[in-house]
């Protein structure tokens, strides 16, 4: 065969041309698998954290233990855990003060053997997550309008509308960990609607006259 006729004969170039394209199609679709399965892990992961770290700062709102609401965390973090097997410990909650409010906190990040995308040098994925549940003690306000009736039908009843008033408000002001942090306010109605008062907080709501 001439070189000319060598140069012009292209039936060997389909197969190149097929296992090259062939190659290209298997890692696309590696890449389609692995990242899929990533997120899918991802996803399931940022359940169990989350349902470990509000576990954990329910628990402190109840127990006020540190240590007791770690474990409680990490139990529901352990029943929810999609990983099936585990190259390194799981991850534990982790209890710290954020702003002086205490917080429950779960970091992961494991690692998932790829498959296909090993072609690609990529042997190992890790889905990372983060979660952190904050338990705010005695820094909300609790805000209270006390809607009062001023027609005629009330005449007579005004003293017990005021020492009703000033009934409720005691039996908010025990409520745990409100501490104090009450703010109330009167709105009355007869004719027409009257704002008696903007409100008001704490010692000032046992000025009910």
């Amino acid at each position: 065969m001439c070189p000319q006729s060598f140069a012009r004969n292209q039936k060997g170039s389909i197969v190149i041309i097929t296992g090259l394209a062939a190659f290209a199609f298997l890692l696309f679709a590696g890449i389609a698998m692995d990242t899929s399965r990533a997120y899918y892990l991802q996803s399931r992961l940022q359940q169990a954290a989350d349902a470990a770290v509000l576990a954990c700062a329910a628990e402190y709102q109840h127990s006020e233990k540190p240590q007791h609401s770690i474990a409680v965390g990490n139990r529901y973090f352990q029943a929810n855990d999609p990983v099936q097997e585990r190259a390194s410990p799981a991850p534990s909650v982790t209890f710290f003060l954020r702003d002086g409010d205490p917080a429950c906190r779960m970091e992961d990040a494991p690692e998932m053997p790829a498959t296909l995308t090993r072609v690609a040098g990529f042997s190992l994925l890790r889905p990372a997550v983060t979660a952190t549940a904050v338990v705010a003690i005695g820094h909300s306000t609790a805000e209270v309008v006390f809607v009062l009736d001023e027609t005629g039908s009330m005449r007579g009843n005004i003293g017990a509308l005021k020492s009703g008033m000033r009934g409720a408000i005691a039996a908010l002001e025990e409520l745990p960990r409100v501490e104090k942090h009450l703010a109330a306010s009167a709105i009355g109605y007869s004719e027409g609607v009257r704002h008696h008062a903007p409100l008001v907080q704490d010692q000032a709501l046992h000025r009910v006259g």
